[in-house]
């Protein structure tokens, strides 16, 4: 079986309305190392849950599952990843279509991507060579 592999840096964008597992991607990204968040730190909401009926005429949502950070088991609800780039859409941007937060992102990862390009075809000496 072939497995694809993406070597290349990664960009993610976290902001005011992620929650749950935007959360927890954003922060393995950061914890991992592989790429870099843009936006704006979330809520911190990312207890797993589940809706209950409740008595026919409603749900409520029970939590079942909470997360911890890899890098010091420290339980992550209203905990948010800290964006490496912080960057506030000012008002009435969104509704105009204008997304400084994914233009930043863009701008970030093509600038990495060349980096990272420029870094895999540089000439080594045989005696570097792995």
């Amino acid at each position: 079986m072939t497995y694809l592999n993406w070597s290349y840096p990664i960009v993610v964008v976290c902001h005011q309305f992620s929650f749950s597992n935007a959360e927890i991607f954003s922060h393995a990204v950061k914890t991992l190392k592989r790429g870099k968040v843009v936006g704006v730190q979330a809520a911190g909401r990312v207890i797993s849950a589940f809706y209950k009926e409740v008595l026919h005429h409603g749900r409520m949502r029970l939590p079942f599952r909470g997360w911890y950070a890899l890098s010091d088991g420290e339980y992550m609800e209203m905990k948010s990843a800290m964006p490496d780039i912080v960057l506030w859409p000012h008002p009435g941007e969104l509704e105009s279509g204008i997304d400084r937060q994914l233009q930043k992102a863009v701008e970030v990862l093509k600038k990495g991507i060349a980096e990272s390009m420029l870094e895999d075809i540089k000439i080594h000496k045989v005696s570097e060579r792995k």
